[in-house]
């Protein structure tokens, strides 16, 4: 059994558990232990046999048990439990994006495998990438309808089936509730644009067409074959604008923009270049430095900044000074191992009268340094605002990290004056991060949105604490795309030989 096998069933369980609506802290603890194993640098097998595993960071006697059970029977009780589950309770709570693209990993498969099934889409919230979801959307292509539907009907992790006509209501055995459209090939690329878009920016755009064509794209009846579309640009074109995104489809002036040219050309995952926020084990990441480099070399990154934490906050075992000198001196030897430029930064508390917890002159040695509130969520409006806005005045402070506070489902965002933030970023020449931890996604993509139009460059980064979540990117990059981001609004699009430059000008005025 290698690390990464253990891994990948610890993960799978946290995604379930997440799936059905489980306790936070149970689900975050399957997670860290997932990427503490995967992040050791021996075989797992050996530990179990040592009896070490309570020595692993995060791995307590529970976990240590389930960990010596994958090990010892290459399965994972709990996890079989989960999956063959038969009555779900259907989770009325809202999943987050992460959660709901893992399940559709999963489960998109199975559906393709259905009877005369010819392929299947995702739509709705999902597609437009939407921070939590209440329902995933499927698009079923079917060369025989009733055979499809005859297989969804026999499903047996698919539950409580609500049918109208070809489109079910169903809720899967993780608790998931789903909907599956069944079309004919004919009619894929119409339902596909009727299911993703909100039901304002399809009746706009619908609008236009009747208006310009005659053509009554919502009383289309399935199977009629009225009118056959090549791709969702067809439609699009019959209302005389040019493809609008699935990020962009919510009815917030993206139908105006498309009609004076001024959509964005959104940002892309080749666009970026790499992280500028990276936690490594000097502080509360589970793996080391060349971990994460390695990680950051099979992305394909030019760069990445390691900012473990700073010494105040001892939960994170933050760095003191002199151990953020060690590892500025460590990261200096370490450079030439990889084809890769390491930048040496720190996450840096703005403490309780926004002073930040490190010198100037410390500051001034570093690469990166992303300023963020770890402490005093409940403070007054006034005293947070001023807080984060007396941070952002500081000359080497170049990110306000996660500037909003929230954990999705868990904390609320802090009660700051996001309008006076804005002012200062950009008064400043701050930049403000998209923080990709799944239940952050910080700031939102309505506050990007805010920002590009006053002028306000972003930082899309991970805040990775393991080398698996810098796979977390792609959250980042769906909310700067909902946000209407370009690779100019971006810094991580900077190359290598230039993002210095670009981060150190509030330095120099």
């Amino acid at each position: 059994m290698q690390n990464q096998d253990v891994a990948k069933i610890l993960n799978r369980a946290a995604r379930i558990l997440a799936l059905r609506g489980e306790n936070r802290y149970r689900i975050r603890a399957y997670q860290r232990a997932a990427q503490a194993v995967a992040a050791l640098p021996e075989n797992i097998e050996e530990i179990v046999k040592q009896n070490r595993l309570q020595k692993i960071e995060g791995v307590g006697k529970a976990l240590a048990a389930k960990i010596e059970e994958i090990v010892s029977t290459g399965k994972l009780a709990l996890l079989e439990k989960l999956e063959q589950e038969t009555t779900p309770a259907g989770n009325n709570k809202e999943i987050l994006l992460a959660w709901a693209l893992a399940f559709c990993q999963d489960f998109l498969p199975e559906l393709k495998k259905l009877a005369a099934v010819k392929k299947v889409a995702v739509t709705g919230e999902m597609r437009r990438r939407q921070e939590t979801v209440q329902e995933i959307n499927f698009l079923l292509v079917s060369k025989d309808v009733e055979a499809t539907k005859m297989a969804i009907c026999r499903h047996q992790q698919l539950h409580r089936q609500e049918w109208e006509q070809y489109s079910c209501r169903a809720v899967h055995s993780f608790g998931v509730r789903l909907r599956l459209d069944l079309v004919v090939e004919a009619d894929y690329i119409q339902q596909l644009w009727l299911a993703t878009g909100s039901q304002e920016h399809v009746k706009a755009v619908a609008r236009l067409v009747y208006e310009k064509t005659g053509l009554n794209l919502l009383q289309a009846l399935p199977f009629a074959n009225s009118f056959s579309f090549a791709t969702e640009a067809d439609i699009y074109k019959l209302a005389g604008l040019p493809l609008i995104e699935p990020e962009l489809r919510e009815n917030r002036g993206e139908i105006a923009a498309a009609q004076t040219g001024e959509l964005p050309i959104l940002i892309r995952a080749e666009n970026y270049k790499g992280d500028l926020h990276i936690h490594t084990n000097w502080s509360d990441g589970t793996a080391s430095i060349e971990k994460m480099a390695e990680k950051a070399v099979e992305m394909d990154y030019e760069y990445i900044a390691i900012t473990d934490h700073s010494q105040s906050l001892k939960v994170a075992r933050g760095l003191s000074i002199q151990r953020l000198a060690e590892q500025k001196a460590y990261l200096a030897k370490l450079q030439a191992k990889y084809n890769l430029r390491i930048f040496c930064g720190i996450e840096v508390d703005i403490l309780d009268d926004g002073s930040l917890d490190a010198p100037d002159e410390i500051l001034a040695q570093l690469d990166v340094v992303v300023a963020s509130v770890h402490s005093g969520f409940r403070q007054s409006r006034e005293k947070l605002t001023f807080r984060i806005c007396k941070a952002m005045q500081n000359p080497y402070v170049q990110i306000l990290g996660h500037p909003t506070g929230r954990l999705l489902g868990h904390r609320d965002p802090y009660d700051v004056n996001i309008d006076e933030i804005l002012r200062t970023a950009k008064a400043t020449g701050t930049i403000l991060e998209i923080n990709s931890s799944p239940d952050r996604l910080d700031i939102t993509d309505k506050i990007a949105l805010q920002a590009k139009k006053a002028g306000i460059k972003m930082a899309v980064n991970t805040d990775a604490h393991s080398p698996l979540e810098m796979d977390n990117i792609d959250l980042g990059l769906s909310v700067a795309r909902r946000g209407w981001l370009n690779a100019n609004d971006v810094v991580n699009t900077v190359p290598a030989r230039e993002i210095l430059d670009w981060l150190h000008r509030k330095r120099t005025g």
